[in-house]
């Protein structure tokens, strides 16, 4: 009733904007850059997986070289033994006794050495594990070398369809384009609609409806040059997102074949790992029962059990170069997931 008193009653004023291209082309920008984020997310998720996966296999690596070091102590110790006998009884000189000396005090340094790096990895996986400071960790497993087969060509192929890196990049370029098209779309007309109502009450009780609408028709004859330049600039920066895409599509590729060079010449190596290690403990057996016998020499012992150490070594580190270059193809196909244990 009061509202009926008075001279003017706005009922409704409702303003609208029509749609125009930049406006979607800015909704487009914002959708393609939640989804490089989320690429980026990936990609750090699986930066931290392999590098987990690396220190992991370099700790199962670094424990069978301390297992070889510590059999390599028990050989010399043996020897020394041996030749500590054999002088006693005249049969060896000195000499033999001091090159076992010396050979054990280099042994003991080497496992002191590898123990420490040993430890480090430990801390490294503690820090990657994001654990609490003091956190004890074991770490367990058995160092195999990896028996499946990798198809290049599908391995290519995915890489470029899931590598997080990359589809980040596209997803870049696909918003650069959308800045492109909003840089075009200002050089275009638009239009603008608002609409409104609202009515007039008199002192006699009666209303009048008032209705209006609103259409600005917008073109840009002149903006000295601005519209362009700023066009131009968003299509240097389209280029060269495309030039850095096609650049690590190139790196990509070159990474997945060097990985499966990398996996394919390790069953090479491990075959010959395996047959030297035989031939190695072969001639350390031959060695030390001629030594026992008087007709060998503490050179030719210690060149026999150097030369297993080696090759223990050896194929540790070509199993371990193995699963490392396997989890780097799983990473450089995008493919590098957590194991569910």
């Amino acid at each position: 009733s009061e509202l009926l008193k008075s001279d003017l009653m706005i009922l409704v004023i409702t303003p609208a904007v029509l749609h125009s291209e930049e406006v979607k082309r800015e909704i487009k920008l914002a959708e393609s850059a939640v989804s490089a984020s989320q690429a980026q997310t990936d990609l750090t998720r699986q930066e931290l997986i392999f590098n987990v996966i690396s220190s992991y296999y370099t700790h199962l690596r670094l424990n069978s070289v301390v297992e070889a070091g510590e059999a390599l102590v028990r050989s010399v110790v043996e020897s020394r033994r041996i030749a500590k006998k054999r002088l006693d009884t005249g049969r060896a000189a000195p000499l033999d006794l001091l090159r076992l000396d010396a050979r054990l005090s280099t042994a003991e340094s080497q496992l002191r050495v590898a123990r420490n790096n040993l430890e480090r990895t430990v801390a490294i996986l503690t820090a990657l594990l994001a654990l609490p400071p003091g956190t004890s960790l074991t770490v367990a497993g058995e160092l195999t070398a990896v028996e499946d087969l990798w198809n290049a060509e599908s391995a290519r192929r995915t890489a470029l369809l899931k590598r997080p890196d990359l589809t980040e990049l596209r997803l870049e370029i696909d918003a650069q384009r959308n800045r492109v098209g909003i840089a075009d779309s200002k050089m275009l007309p638009s239009v603008d609609a608002s609409a409104y109502y609202g009515g007039v009450a008199g002192n006699d009780g009666t209303t009048t409806d008032d209705a209006k609408i609103f259409i600005s028709f917008r073109y840009p004859l002149y903006t000295g040059g601005r519209l362009g330049a700023e066009k131009r600039r968003e299509l240097a920066k389209l280029r060269k997102l495309e030039a850095r895409l096609d650049a690590a599509e190139r790196k990509t590729l070159a990474e997945v074949d060097q990985s499966l060079v990398e996996l394919s010449s390790t069953r090479t190596r491990l075959v010959a790992g395996l047959r030297t290690i035989a031939l190695a403990a072969e001639a350390l057996r031959v060695e030390r029962r001629k030594f026992s016998g008087g007709r060998g020499t503490s050179n030719d012992l210690l060149f026999a059990e150097e030369a297993l150490f080696r090759a223990k070594n050896e194929v540790a580190s070509i199993k371990a170069d193995s699963q490392i270059a396997e989890a780097a193809l799983r990473f450089e196909t995008g493919q590098l997931q957590a194991p569910l244990e």
